[in-house]
């Protein structure tokens, strides 16, 4: 995935300040903070990097699950968008979202995008949330979007 096609992805999914495209960053490679772990990373995900915002708590101080489930629903259609050859617009059919561990604020979590299938109608992911400390599960989910025939207008000029 290349970061000008990121950078247009990530413009096309964020609304809300919650998700501010400071926050969210692809990377290239998946490593515990202290180096001893690592993740490869295949040809069919996305990963990318969220820092815990004060404002997707909850009341006892982890992300909330709605704030996952939305972290999950941006996180795949960010991956979904960047490896569909024809860049086609795409909505959400379904969402899932399972909540494993909580996520405490002012932490890091890669979100790895495992697309199943891009088809001609609907597109298939999976996604597992983990911390960067130890790289545990925190969160996991499921996305799948239909696939519409229209295409995204990529503009040179377009700016996030």
């Amino acid at each position: 995935v290349n970061d000008y096609l990121f950078s247009f992805t990530k413009r096309l999914c964020f609304g809300s300040t919650l998700f501010n495209s400071n926050h969210l960053t692809l990377v290239h490679e998946i490593k515990s903070n202290d180096g001893k772990k690592s993740i490869p990373i295949r040809d069919n995900e996305v990963v990318l990097r969220y820092k815990v915002q004060e404002g997707t708590l909850n009341y006892w101080g982890a992300m909330h699950g709605g704030a996952i489930a939305s972290l999950i629903d941006i996180s795949t259609t960010v991956a979904i968008t960047a490896l569909d050859r024809t860049n086609r617009k795409n909505v959400s059919i379904e969402l899932s979202s399972q909540y494993v561990a909580p996520i405490k604020p002012e932490v890091d979590v890669f979100v790895v995008c495992k697309i199943s299938k891009i088809g001609k109608t609907v597109a298939y992911t999976t996604c597992e949330v983990l911390d960067t400390e130890k790289l545990g599960t925190m969160a996991t989910g499921s996305h799948t979007k239909a696939m519409l025939e229209g295409v995204w207008e990529l503009e040179l000029n377009d700016k996030i």
